[in-house]
């Protein structure tokens, strides 16, 4: 955070050091030095600047577009008149409520209590939906492509269809569909608002997201076929389509836990969100009426199982989380984290 200001240099420094913008050690700018930086030049040298002194509406827009091309994402506040061409130009402009008009209609938002608390609190509420929105997307995506390559494999290989059409319906309405709604509800860490290390792009689907489900979509496939392939042969299809019902509901169950850090392990987020906790137990009941009533089985076509097939398939799901935990050791790894 950088501070902008008319007044002298001292001036500047003692409200920025005062409201916690200038620490000892940063530099100070007058519009004089800005004045004689070239943009290339000045954007190599703001980087330990907190306070910029003596500065005319030319030199904030000299600023906020040198702050750019250093790569930063710009916001900006500002009240008056002279602050307008600096609000268009950074990507974020703000305006206070008690400003000009000028301010107000060059901004992207208007700060209409002139709280600066309540920026933060804003770019809080923003990152967490955006989040959010990551998460379901990354869920929805990889459990659907996960899906689609256990059909597809059975087909190229020339096997019955490892589910009916009505236990996909079941899968993509019942099972995704709790855990949607629980994702949208997850409350997001501290260290995720305070940093912008989760929402370092401005797509909601990057090339990451895209890796990761094409793991996920892969480790679902792995964990089903081969369950099918066995059972089929040693039961009846029927018996098979059950064991992969069970099999690709669980594995969706752990994704849910999957998708919500793109680095931390399972084992070190708290589940501190009650909707979630209340689809593991709600579609734990559903799969389980699903599976072990006749009412369900003559629904969705399925077989009970045995208990040791229940633990089997369970164990096997947990292939999910076993692919994800190594991919995110190994990016914390590079990372030195």
């Amino acid at each position: 955070m950088v501070m902008m200001s008319g007044d002298y240099a001292e001036t500047a420094k003692a409200i920025a050091k005062k409201v916690g913008i200038y620490e000892e050690g940063d530099r100070i700018l007058t519009g004089e030095d800005v004045e004689k930086l070239a943009e290339v030049q000045l954007a190599q040298d703001i980087e330990n600047v907190s306070v910029f002194a003596r500065i005319t509406p030319e030199h904030k827009l000299k600023i906020v577009e040198a702050f750019k091309k250093r790569g930063y994402v710009c916001a900006m506040t500002g009240d008056g008149v002279n602050d307008a061409p600096a609000l268009q130009a950074a990507n974020l402009g703000i305006g206070l409520g008690s400003g000009t008009q000028v301010a107000k209609d060059s901004s992207d938002i208007v700060l209409v209590d002139d709280n600066f608390k309540t920026i933060v609190d804003a770019i809080g509420e923003g990152r967490a939906i955006y989040l959010s929105l990551k998460e379901n997307i990354l869920y929805l995506f990889s459990t659907s492509f996960g899906e689609v390559l256990v059909i597809l494999g059975a087909i190229l290989v020339g096997l019955p269809l490892p589910l009916v059409a009505v236990q996909i319906i079941w899968l993509n309405f019942v099972t995704d569909g709790f855990f949607v709604v629980a994702l949208a509800q997850d409350p997001p860490t501290k260290k995720q608002l305070k940093s912008a290390a989760d929402v370092n792009s401005e797509s909601l689907v990057d090339r990451l997201m895209v890796r990761r489900m094409i793991l996920m979509g892969f480790s679902m496939m792995i964990a089903a076929m081969p369950i099918f392939i066995i059972f089929s042969n040693l039961y009846s299809v029927e018996y098979a389509r059950s064991m992969v019902l069970v099999v690709l509901s669980v594995l969706q169950w752990f994704n849910a836990l999957n998708v919500r850090s793109r680095v931390r392990s399972v084992f070190e987020i708290p589940i501190n969100n009650g909707y979630l906790i209340f689809a593991f137990f709600a579609v734990a009941i559903l799969q389980y009426l699903a599976i072990e009533t006749n009412f369900g089985n003559k629904i969705l076509h399925t077989q009970s199982l045995a208990i040791g097939h229940w633990i089997l398939a369970v164990g096997v799901s947990t292939l999910i989380i076993w692919v994800e935990e190594i991919r995110k050791l190994i990016v914390r790894s590079q990372s030195g984290k």
